[in-house]
């Protein structure tokens, strides 16, 4: 497990603190722009994120997807590799740090799919 890559979603905020954390019911088309983040503020995560070791997989105006050692993901948001492998439900970061959280609102692992 150590040397396991894990892939996250990073949901990013506003400069005045809001995310699509915030949204009251679904987000569609005629919402989300009401969510969208500043893109110097996204450069900001971004650059942030890669300084901790991560990479940047993806990005789209609300969030980023990371992807980084399953090891670096306990060390700077407290999920544990245990929990990594074969999640049930999303795992989210227990903590995110005091250098990012005027950028990120949480950091989740998606649970995978189900195949039928």
């Amino acid at each position: 497990m150590n040397n396991m890559h894990v892939v996250a979603q990073v949901v990013l905020k506003r400069a005045d603190g809001k995310s699509i954390l915030d949204a009251k019911g679904p987000l569609t088309s005629d919402n989300i722009g009401a969510f969208s983040v500043e893109n110097e503020r996204i450069r900001e995560a971004r650059k942030r994120l890669e300084k901790l070791g991560f990479s940047i997989s993806s990005q789209n105006q609300t969030t980023l997807s990371i992807t980084g050692p399953a090891k670096r993901f306990t060390e700077v948001f407290g999920i544990e590799e245990n929990m990594i492998s074969g999640p049930s439900s999303d795992i989210h970061a227990v903590v995110i740090p005091p250098d990012l959280r005027e950028f990120i609102a949480d950091v989740f692992i998606p649970k995978p799919p189900e195949f039928f």
